[in-house]
C-alpha cells in the first residue's frame, strides 16, 4: 500500500538508492534548511521522496531521489513527481523553481522536460565528479 506524508530528514538515511551516497551529500538535507518535500513510501519503503530547498523569497532549487523500487513504479513517480511539485509551487507562492540535471542522464533530462523545466543553460564541470549539468527551471 502506498503512503505519502511530508519528508523528514531522516529519509535520507533510510532510503534505498541502489548506489552509493556520500554522506556530505546526504548531510546537506539534514542542515537547518527550509526543504519543502514529500516521502511516498509502499510497505514501509521509500519508493521515491523530493522537494524544493528554498533559496529565497519565491526561488527554489528542486531534487528528486528514487529509491530502489521506483524504476518499477515509473507512472506513479511521474504522477507523484508532477502533483509534488505543483504543490510547493503553490503552497510557498513560488516564481521559480531550478534545478540540476546530469547531462549525460537522457532519461532524468526526459523526465525533467515531461515535468515542465525548461532548459536554460549548461554548466560546465559543476558536478562533484567534473561533471557536466544542464539548469533547468519552471518559471510561472
Amino acid at each position: 500500500m502506498l503512503e505519502l506524508r511530508e519528508f523528514v530528514r531522516e529519509d535520507m538515511d533510510n532510503i534505498d538508492l541502489g548506489y552509493e551516497m556520500l554522506q556530505s551529500h546526504k548531510d546537506a538535507f539534514k542542515a537547518p534548511y527550509a526543504i519543502h518535500g514529500y516521502t511516498l513510501l509502499e510497505d514501509g519503503e521509500i519508493v521515491v521522496m523530493g522537494g524544493v530547498h528554498m533559496l529565497w523569497d519565491k526561488v527554489g532549487e528542486a531534487w528528486i531521489m528514487l529509491g530502489k523500487g521506483a524504476k518499477s513504479k515509473p507512472r506513479t513517480v511521474a504522477k507523484y513527481a508532477d502533483l509534488m511539485f505543483d504543490v510547493i509551487v503553490h503552497k510557498n507562492k513560488l516564481n521559480r523553481v531550478q534545478a540540476s540535471i546530469a547531462v549525460d542522464d537522457a532519461k532524468a533530462v526526459r523526465f525533467g522536460k515531461w515535468l515542465g523545466f525548461e532548459m536554460e543553460g549548461l554548466m560546465r564541470r559543476y558536478g562533484p565528479d567534473g561533471s557536466d549539468y544542464y539548469r533547468v527551471a519552471r518559471v510561472q
